[in-house]
């Protein structure tokens, strides 16, 4: 999923993407000497960064973010990253998936990002609805029966 995030945020607007910078993939980011103190491991990989603007998005996915510990370990981990100056933006698959909700998503990584909008072409939510189809492995014409079923 994080790759199918970094591909709908990274591609051109005349694809359907939303012309972010592309991110790296798995960053590593040593707490040095300053952060030892708030950081629970030696260093942490971040799903998506951007070292330039110090931003991180983490994917939450509904199997291996689930239950208290690993709740309590994702607050924590969040918390020293925050600590550490990087900003970051947890991605549920809610928000991939349903179009409201990726909007919101799209306008919070465009802001933290700071990184205008610049559509310029009428078709751009068509385009951006083929491309998440595409990527996210759904068909529009699906019904929302099959999709519910499907997806859950």
């Amino acid at each position: 999923m994080e790759t199918a995030l970094a591909l709908i945020v990274g591609l051109p607007i005349s694809r359907g993407g939303l012309g972010i910078p592309r991110p790296v993939h798995n960053y590593r980011l040593d707490p040095g000497r300053r952060w030892r103190g708030v950081a629970e491991k030696g260093h942490y990989r971040c799903d998506l960064y951007w070292p330039d603007r110090c931003v991180a998005v983490e994917y939450d996915g509904e199997l291996s973010h689930t239950g208290a510990e690993r709740i309590a370990a994702d607050a924590r981990r969040r918390a020293a990253l925050q600590a550490m100056g990087v900003t970051v933006v947890s991605v549920t698959r809610d928000q991939l998936y349903h179009p409201a909700s990726f909007q919101c998503l799209a306008r919070v990584l465009r802001r933290v990002l700071r990184v205008r909008s610049r559509v310029r072409c009428s078709d751009y939510q068509e385009r951006q609805g083929r491309l998440r189809a595409r990527v996210l492995g759904y068909e529009r014409d699906m019904s929302d029966i099959a999709r519910l079923i499907r997806f859950g």
